[in-house]
């Protein structure tokens, strides 16, 4: 399992170096705008509110105590490797969006107006990256146990609806979202492995052997 963690982390994190190249030599890539317009095409005012309820869970405000909490929970119940594991996880994605937002410097999208407050840079999108490290790590915790798909199931959509909703608010660009995806995908599949790599292993302990007189 940690062979196929790694190859998968690696994968995420060269996609997102591909696109951040992509990014710095293209300010605006060819489906931003058209994709950007088809969902302002076809938004409703119900999926806007949606959009901005789920806005507010993917805040600093709420990410942080929430995963403070739930890393306090694990630790409580002796898990003390996933609450570490969730909480590298989740700091590793946030220190490495910031250094991504200084490197890259793209200013937030001017199409639509900002239907919520948003400052600093645009790319990668810091909502959607700590949603799908937030998911990536929940699903690691969850895989040994019967909750394993509908942790998966959850965290997927949770991570999609967060990153549309970042387009529809008019705050990101469709590769912001690309890009916090990839990045906060990759980072927990890392941080996972990390951990994987300090589960205890169960030893075999070898019988006695009865000497023959």
């Amino acid at each position: 399992m940690r062979r196929r963690l790694l190859t998968a982390a690696v994968i995420a994190l060269l996609l997102l170096l591909v696109l951040t190249a992509l990014v710095l030599s293209t300010p605006t890539l060819p489906l931003d705008r058209p994709l950007t317009v088809w969902l302002h095409t076809h938004a409703t005012p119900q999926g806007v509110t949606g959009a901005t309820v789920l806005n507010l869970t993917g805040t600093l405000a709420v990410v942080v105590p929430g995963t403070l909490i739930v890393a306090a929970l694990l630790a409580a119940r002796q898990r003390i490797r996933h609450a570490l594991t969730l909480l590298g996880g989740m700091s590793a994605t946030l220190a490495a969006q910031l250094a991504l937002n200084a490197a890259v410097h793209r200013p937030r999208p001017t199409l639509y107006p900002h239907l919520v407050a948003a400052s600093g840079l645009s790319f990668p999108s810091g909502h959607a990256a700590l949603a799908a490290a937030l998911g990536t790590l929940a699903s690691a915790v969850a895989w040994r146990t019967r909750w394993r798909w509908f942790t998966v199931t959850v965290a997927v959509a949770y991570a999609l609806s967060m990153g549309l909703s970042r387009v529809l608010l008019g705050v990101h660009d469709p590769s912001d979202v690309l890009a916090g995806w990839l990045l906060g995908l990759g980072v927990g599949l890392l941080a996972a492995w990390m951990g994987e790599g300090s589960r205890p292993t169960v030893k075999a302990h070898s019988l006695p052997v009865k000497s023959i007189e």
